[in-house]
């Protein structure tokens, strides 16, 4: 007999909560830019935003989806009702402190909550019956960089101020989209559903190799503050295109898909981006929204769109992804080139801001209307 839905529902598939919450700050994060436009505001705060659209929205929808689908891997339980709750209540906390501007309880509340979903998925990967894949290894690393950038935003190391920061709004991210996308990429863009050893050699091997990389990755965040800033985005931009060749996504996807191509497009934004800021100092804040809107918001659409519809019983909303979803991706993606005008035309930055935020959430909205609903969906 199928479940009707219903909390317990939610506690077990905890996208139906945070992927709403998390679209919920992105919302708000995008909005201060027009709110600040039309006067309703009288300053504004480019640290407000990245905590409220960057991680609070990004870390909604990790929880959501790593928490859901590492228990299903692992064959072991899903999440309590009460694990649930605490999360949402430091969830709330955060983002009421961030609006109130109390940044210290805004951190220390966002460094619990990572604490907590990192033991929640230890005693799950402690209790499992079965392993999962090699690159699943990097969820592991991505998170211990996330917890580490939340201490460090709290209690800063003094020579290496926005140390913290870098890692918790692009290495943890990288780092977990880079995991997520390696096992759902070839699946999604190429149909290719080998299966890939989860122990012995061959196994241990491919682990030590990606961890090697995420290392890596993270190492080249040290030489940015330590030593040079365009040679660590340098190197950042060598692995991160050179992982992406070396696991074939040069190639295009295999059939003509809205959300295929928009993924497609939206891991080569994270080298691309990482690129621009190292060879354009001037304009690296605009090149930074590159990974921020082209890489990690555009990812996170095409992939939640892809669990919701797999998991409401929606499977409609994917297959028909060209017509319901092409208009959606087509705002962001004119989002993000609108973004990058404003680094180019320093007279019209603000009223470029303004007009990137508006198409960055009428896309959001249209995706809203289309998939929040379906949440109500019981497989």
């Amino acid at each position: 007999m199928k479940k009707g839905f219903s909390f317990a529902l939610c506690c077990q598939d905890p996208f139906r909560l945070f992927f709403p919450l998390g679209l919920l700050c992105q919302f708000i994060g995008v909005s201060h830019w027009a709110f600040y436009y039309w006067g309703w505001l009288d300053s504004y705060s480019a640290y407000y935003h990245a905590f409220v659209q960057i991680q609070l929205y990004e870390t909604a929808f990790i929880v959501g989806f790593l928490g859901m689908a590492l228990p299903r891997f692992w064959e072991s339980a899903g999440p309590r009702s009460g694990e649930v709750i605490v999360g949402l209540v430091l969830f709330f906390i955060a983002l009421l402190a961030a609006q109130l501007e109390q940044w210290t309880l805004a951190r220390v509340a966002y460094l619990v909550l990572l604490l907590l979903f990192s033991a929640f998925l230890f005693l799950r990967f402690w209790r499992r019956e079965d392993n999962l894949p090699p690159v699943f290894s990097l969820i592991a690393l991505g998170l211990c960089a996330g917890i580490a950038g939340a201490a460090m935003a709290i209690w800063p190391l003094s020579p290496w101020v926005g140390f913290g920061e870098a890692l918790l709004t692009q290495g943890m991210l990288l780092v977990l989209l880079w995991a997520v996308s390696s096992y759902l990429g070839p699946r999604l863009l190429y149909g290719e559903r080998d299966e890939v050893p989860t122990v012995g050699s061959s196994a241990r091997w491919q682990r030590g190799v990606l961890l090697f990389f995420g290392l890596a990755l993270l190492g080249s965040f040290c030489i940015e503050m330590a030593w040079s800033m365009p040679w660590g985005r340098l190197l950042r931009a060598a692995l991160l295109s050179g992982y992406l060749l070396a696991k074939g996504f040069y190639r295009l996807p295999h059939r003509r898909h809205a959300p295929l191509y928009a993924l497609f497009f939206a891991l080569w934004c994270a080298p691309l981006g990482t690129l621009l800021s190292a060879l354009w100092p001037a304009g690296q804040v605009g090149a930074l929204h590159v990974i921020f809107l082209g890489s990690f918001g555009l990812a996170t659409t095409v992939i939640s769109s892809r669990v919701i519809s797999a998991h409401c019983d929606a499977e409609e909303e994917w297959s028909g992804g060209d017509s319901r979803l092409g208009p959606v991706f087509l705002l962001l993606v004119l989002a993000l080139l609108l973004r990058l005008g404003a680094e180019m035309l320093p007279l019209y930055y603000f009223a470029l801001l303004h007009a990137s935020a508006l198409l960055w959430m009428g896309g959001q909205a249209l995706w809203a209307l289309r998939f929040i609903p379906l949440l109500r969906r019981v497989e």
